[in-house]
């Protein structure tokens, strides 16, 4: 058990076939690390594609659109200074309160 984690009576060198076959672990592991971080990779790309695609139809676009019109209402408003006589009522504000604020 010490040998195959290194750790061994003498000069503590691993034989050559002990080292060749911890060279080969390593390579297969590396091996098998790149593949899961290509598949994940892979996985990441896919749900982001979906995500955009399914965020275009709520649009009302597809993939390719350049110009994408929001579904937005405009209102046409008009701004004011001061409150209106129901903001005043709703808030309870009288015209003395309105005068402190400004």
């Amino acid at each position: 058990l010490f040998r195959s984690v290194g750790v061994v009576d003498g000069d503590g060198k691993l034989s050559l076939a002990e080292g060749t076959a911890l060279l080969r672990l390593e390579r297969d592991f590396l091996s098998k690390g790149s593949e899961l971080l290509r598949a994940v990779g892979e996985m990441q790309r896919t749900i982001t594609n979906y995500a955009v695609v399914e965020e275009l139809k709520d649009m009302g676009a597809e993939p390719g659109d350049i110009d994408v019109l929001m579904n937005e209402t405009v209102i046409d408003a008009e701004i004011v200074d001061g409150l209106t006589q129901s903001q005043k009522d709703f808030f309870n504000i009288t015209s003395s309160d309105n005068s402190s604020e400004s």
